[in-house]
């Protein structure tokens, strides 16, 4: 009998293992054909994990405050990072150096995960119970998320919205953020081999012209005029 019992334990040990597999990033790229730079994860499977993960991810690759990504457009930024399967979940921290030269001051900035990118692009829905895909450390989100341009942020799973006063455009507008992100075990063999980031600026809206509420207010008085007119005549 006990040794009935040591056959399934091995057996039940042998089953999860081979069920078990999460990922862990090897490198990552800027889409749609940036190079791919190569990435080392010294602390595999460190889910969860209270203090900053050892795992580090800067975007751009070697990026700072001096040497950001500079966005030129209000387009959507999307990076792409190649998995591969390991025995559990891993959180990595990423940090993100980008300087607003669009031309439009931002009130907010957007980080997605999805599949795919540009028009391609699909963010992520946990719809299928055996399929576990990376998420922004849900459900703990520690340590904090930061960023150096908005102070409000709201967040979920799948999706990170940083808001506040907004960030002007030029070469020096740099907004540095850091957020964990958490490549999950999926218990699938063979699963998933990349997933996207997508980050989105949020254009201050466009200011109504100062001629053309002039120009309301002047036909609104003309029209005005016309009627009391008519009703004197």
């Amino acid at each position: 009998m006990k040794r009935i019992f040591a056959l399934a334990a091995i057996a039940c040990v042998s089953l999860c293992t081979k069920s078990s597999f999460g990922r862990t990033i090897t490198g990552f790229h800027l889409a749609p054909a940036g190079a791919v730079t190569p990435l080392s994860t010294p602390a595999p499977n460190n889910d969860n994990t209270v203090n900053a993960s050892p795992n580090t991810i800067t975007l751009p690759a070697g990026g700072s405050v001096a040497s950001p990504l500079v966005a030129t457009t209000l387009g959507p930024i999307d990076y792409i990072f190649d998995v591969q399967a390991s025995q559990g979940s891993t959180e990595y921290r990423v940090t993100t150096f980008i300087a607003n030269n669009s031309g439009t001051a931002w009130t907010g900035f957007i980080f997605q995960l999805g599949t795919g990118s540009g028009a391609s692009f699909s963010p992520i829905a946990n719809a299928i119970p055996e399929i576990h895909p990376p998420t922004f450390d849900s459900p703990n989100f520690d340590p904090d998320l930061t960023n150096t341009a908005f102070n409000s942020v709201s967040l979920n799973a799948m999706q990170v919205t940083f808001a506040g006063a907004p960030l002007a455009s030029g070469p020096s507008s740099v907004m540095t953020s850091s957020l964990s992100i958490d490549t999950l075990d999926d218990m699938i063999s063979g699963g998933a081999t990349n997933f996207t980031l997508r980050m989105i600026p949020v254009p201050e809206p466009a200011p109504v012209s100062l001629a053309v509420c002039a120009g309301l207010g002047l036909f609104a008085l003309r029209k005005e005029k016309s009627k009391w007119n008519s009703s004197a005549g």
